[in-house]
């Protein structure tokens, strides 16, 4: 990511003594000073934005553990991925499409997954118990 750097340059001709050394300004202490306050207040907020976000993200994804419900847990998940595609929109509503596309696209993979296994299971299942078509001896 490319950044912005300004630079203020301020040239003062003098008419005297070269010898004579400048003081910055009372304005520009004040300026700098209130610059490198800002900066170390941005830092504690950022550090503290982190932590607060990975504390809530661990009790999010813990929930069902925590409380025994996976009902809970998915309502969760849910509202989770819900929030996040909502604030993709607010930001870019090309963003928020293409978040949107993503989403579909991976729960629908994951549930024709799941689905295939438990297909697996169930052919698995009957094959054991003889109840399936291909022996009709049960039958």
């Amino acid at each position: 990511m490319a950044g912005v750097i300004k630079v203020d340059l301020t040239v003062n001709q003098t008419t005297g003594n070269p010898s004579e050394s400048v003081q910055p300004k009372n304005e520009d202490k004040k300026k700098s000073e209130s610059i490198a306050q800002n900066q170390s207040f941005n830092l504690g907020a950022g550090i503290a934005m982190g932590i607060t976000g990975k504390a809530f993200n661990y009790a999010a994804s813990h929930a069902g553990e925590w409380t025994g419900s996976s009902a809970l847990q998915e309502q969760i998940n849910l509202t989770q991925k819900l929030a996040g595609i909502g604030a993709s929109f607010l930001i870019n509503p090309y963003l928020g499409l293409a978040n949107l596309g993503y989403t579909v696209a991976t729960s629908t993979f994951d549930q024709s997954f799941k689905l295939n296994w438990e297909n697996k299971a169930i052919n698995e299942l009957q094959r054991r118990s003889g109840n399936y078509l291909s022996n009709r001896s049960r039958q």
